[in-house]
């Protein structure tokens, strides 16, 4: 795969950075497990945040550097896509960014707003600030199109474009169905636990994280891949992730039909009850158990779901480390209709990943670190929905996360400190890390 311009650019000033910064880093613990390479094994959580997720390449792309490899890896919406890329583009002990990298780099992300015409350029205007109503003022016809499509199909794109490129990215590095990913990314070469060997802590997963409307929970695949399919390990990966950023009113909901009645080893009902926690049908369904299912972008219920691999009990072999995608900034304030709107909207998407930050509390600091996104570094501020962002932006994004890296390996993460966190004695003190 040929790279862009602009990617080769961004590699030599992240490779630039790194050989500036390396010598503070390297050496360092960041995990107890390792293999014989020296390669060290982390978790990996990472957030939504559409066209920003190119960030977390840059962030992956400098601990790939500094000898770390992951063992699990999740993520919601454009984290689930980078999570996907990162377990299907080779086994566990090699280093893939920069393939995710020119992988993104070569897409045509324009193309995957696969709607009609009008409704495209609806969009364009609404994020260049021309606001709702200043669009259906100047262009009312295009407006007017877009909000009975929205109304029919509850999204303007089907997706499908989208789709097509995610299964024709992974036939290429040769996933075409769950059971292969499964396999690949379970891979391990022989792991060491301090220096002995340990044949219980290579189990690979991937978790891709959408929201299930149908039954008001959240879905986490493959993990619930049986509930959803009558053979799981036959399903394209690709699916998942159409799932997990299926923005409302920007992409149609995915839709799963023909939901499994009988599986192989379990009734319908005891499948419920083990993967979803629900028994009798008839206290939650008036008709049963649903047939059909519909998946929104995962944002909505678990942004950021860190509390997926996390474990706060015991001594930890490895740590789970989170990468958000900005700071979170908070306006309590909601004097306008409008933002006190947003407000409730990012309360109930913000509620759970907010309780697992509150619930942690010095751990997650330790853990989590935020890429922040300088807009003075553009001249504008990167929008999350424009798939039509310029190469300028994308290198801006890719070499925030490369920056946030270096300051969290340099300075923000201790192995050792770590572990004294999570003794006993020092838990949920709410301390926070020197």
């Amino acid at each position: 795969m040929q790279k862009s311009p602009w990617v080769k650019n961004a590699i030599a000033k992240a490779d630039a950075h790194w050989q500036a910064s390396k010598s503070t880093i390297e050496g360092k613990v960041f995990s107890d497990v390792q293999d014989s390479q020296g390669l060290q094994y982390v978790d990996v959580v990472m957030e939504g945040g559409g066209m920003l997720g190119i960030a977390l390449v840059g962030y992956t792309y400098i601990l790939e550097k500094a000898g770390i490899r992951f063992r699990k890896i999740a993520g919601t919406s454009a984290g689930a896509i980078n999570a996907l890329f990162l377990a299907a583009a080779g086994t566990p002990s090699t280093s893939k960014s920069e393939k995710l990298l020119g992988i993104l780099a070569n897409a045509d992300f324009a193309s995957f707003e696969d709607g009609e015409v009008y409704a495209r350029k609806t969009v364009q205007r609404l994020l260049k600030g021309k606001g709702l109503l200043g669009s259906l003022a100047l262009h009312p016809f295009d407006s007017i199109r877009t909000l009975r499509h929205l109304l029919k199909h509850k999204g303007l794109n089907p997706g499908d474009a989208f789709t097509e490129w995610l299964q024709t990215e992974l036939k290429q590095l040769g996933i075409t169905n769950t059971a292969q990913l499964n396999q690949r990314i379970n891979q391990f070469p022989p792991l060491l636990y301090r220096g002995t060997p340990d044949s219980q802590i290579g189990n690979g997963e991937v978790a891709l994280v959408a929201a299930d409307i149908t039954t008001e929970t959240r879905a986490v695949f493959p993990a619930k891949a049986p509930l959803y399919y009558d053979n799981p390990s036959a399903v394209n990966p690709a699916e998942f992730v159409r799932a997990s950023m299926s923005v409302p009113g920007f992409f149609k909901p995915y839709r799963v039909e023909s939901i499994p009645q009988l599986s192989e080893c379990n009734t319908v009902a005891e499948n419920w009850r083990s993967i979803k926690g629900i028994g009798d049908p008839k206290r939650f369904f008036r008709d049963g158990f649903p047939k059909d299912i519909e998946f929104v972008d995962g944002g909505l219920v678990s942004n950021f779901p860190f509390d997926i691999f996390h474990r706060p009990i015991g001594t930890p072999k490895l740590p789970t480390l989170g990468i958000k995608l900005e700071v979170d900034l908070y306006q309590p304030k909601s004097d306008k209709l409008g933002r006190f709107a947003m407000g409730l909207i990012s309360t109930c998407r913000n509620m759970l990943d907010n309780h697992v930050r509150a619930s942690l509390n010095a751990e997650y600091h330790a853990l989590v670190k935020e890429i922040p996104i300088d807009p003075t570094a553009t001249g504008e501020n990167p929008h999350w929905l424009d798939f039509s962002m310029p190469n300028h932006h994308c290198e801006h994004l890719f070499l925030a996360g490369v920056n946030a890296a270096i300051e969290f390996l340099n300075q923000g993460f201790h192995w050792e400190d770590y572990l004294v966190l999570r003794q006993p004695d020092s838990f949920y003190t709410g301390e926070k890390l020197a």
